[in-house]
């Protein structure tokens, strides 16, 4: 029966231990710094909601073009000071008693990332006419992957697993994974078909 194999997993101490979290956007589409201090307004924003009770920070943007545009590939942004500002920022958060979460996109690759350009054909969906399944999110077009595709969640994990090691990042959003509309691929090459 279903209550002999669904268990629920129990919840991590450290999400039992924040009311909630709070969203901060270091670079927007449009390839703006929206956050005037960079990398240094991480740390600001917890210290300013630790004492509400908002004890993580979730960030969008941390990217080196800006949130929503080069999907699959996740690097920090070089003017911000890269991967050491990164981490400082990480690190200071942590001795303020702060979490910090990283934005991924857990689906879609943008048609013009070099990495998508390497795989194309191989991780999209593709629709019933056979052609791959594009999205638009502002000014940029994705493909939507297909999460059947081994490659496609070793990339992502490879991803999430180098921010964690290089940040001391605490966890990892992955988004539209089970937000987004689920797609009946009709790729055959990818064993579900």
């Amino acid at each position: 029966s279903f209550e002999r194999w669904a268990r629920p997993a129990e919840t991590p101490r450290a999400a039992r231990e924040i009311a909630g979290w709070t969203w901060l956007t270091i670079r927007n589409q449009k390839g703006e710094t929206v956050a005037p201090g960079g990398y240094d307004d991480i740390p600001e924003r917890l210290d300013g909601t630790l004492p509400h009770g908002i004890g993580a920070v979730q960030l969008a943007g941390w990217f080196h073009d800006g949130h929503d545009t080069d999907f699959p590939d996740y690097r920090p942004i070089d003017e911000l000071g890269g991967w050491a500002a990164l981490r400082a920022a990480v690190d200071e958060s942590h001795e303020i008693g702060g979490r910090v979460l990283f934005y991924f996109n857990g689906r879609l690759a943008n048609l013009e990332n070099a990495t998508y350009q390497g795989v194309k054909g191989q991780w999209e969906a593709l629709g019933p006419d056979g052609q791959p399944v594009v999205e638009t999110y502002g000014s940029q077009r994705f493909a939507v992957l297909c999460p059947s595709v081994a490659a496609w969640r070793e990339h992502l994990i490879g991803q999430v697993l180098r921010l964690i090691r290089e940040t001391g990042a605490d966890g990892a959003f992955i988004d539209q994974v089970a937000a987004a509309p689920a797609l009946l691929c009709h790729n055959r090459v990818h064993g579900h078909a």
